[in-house]
């Protein structure tokens, strides 16, 4: 009989490595409906390229947020509680290495704000770092983001969680994590797809809000 590492280990294989996820959705379907019989939620490995240290912006001051004495870093997490400015499902965006909150809205795919504006917008927003990150792994989480955030031109809840164009806030900010290499959400939800007959996997705003990895620092507003 296995054991749950077993059945993790399973998981993992069939999602580890971004040029392989197509191929290995259906493998990966198979033994999920296997082990699993119907679950919604797994702990997967973090997956994507290799980590490339970056130090681009890890010198740069941005200040510190509004009324407080916390310095805006690169790599912060900004989350919105579930309420009527998030349509009731929670928001999250990643600072990046320009000093601004890159984030990914259904009216605004490729969204940057400097961080007054992200708090004016949006209500009860906590601050999040990752406390299993190191600074130059959350640099080069802003960084990423920086880069790429351009390239979103579609707000959809896609199944496919290497997908760039297609995107959302919380997928969003789980990729610049996992190509510095942190999975910033240990529990992910897995949902099968009529339509495409596979299953997906899906990243929350509440499962990075919830992970015990990610440390709430303040309630900025």
């Amino acid at each position: 009989m296995f054991t749950n590492n077993v059945y993790y280990s399973i998981i993992t294989i069939y999602l580890k490595g971004r040029k392989n996820y197509e191929k290995n959705t259906f493998l990966f379907a198979l033994v999920f409906t296997f082990v699993f019989g119907g679950a919604l939620s797994v702990s997967a490995a973090d997956g994507g390229p290799s980590y490339i240290p970056i130090g681009e912006g890890g010198g740069t001051s941005y200040g510190n947020y509004p009324n407080t004495n916390i310095e805006i870093k690169p790599g912060d997490l900004l989350y919105s509680k579930k309420s009527v400015s998030t349509f009731y499902v929670g928001h999250i965006g990643i600072v990046g290495t320009d000093g601004k909150v890159h984030h990914t809205l259904p009216a605004d795919p490729s969204a940057s704000h400097p961080v007054s504006t992200f708090l004016s917008n949006f209500d009860t927003v906590t601050l999040i770092r990752p406390n299993n990150a190191t600074s130059a792994q959350r640099t080069t989480a802003g960084y990423w983001a920086v880069n790429n955030i351009n390239y979103v031109t579609n707000y959809s809840f896609t199944n496919n969680p290497y997908s760039i164009s297609n995107n959302y806030c919380s997928k969003f900010v789980w990729l610049a994590y996992d190509y510095a290499r942190v999975d910033i959400a240990t529990y992910k939800t897995v949902l099968y797809d009529p339509i495409l007959g596979y299953y997906g996997m899906y990243i929350l705003p509440s499962q990075i809000y919830n992970d015990t990895n990610n440390t709430k620092v303040k309630v900025l507003n």
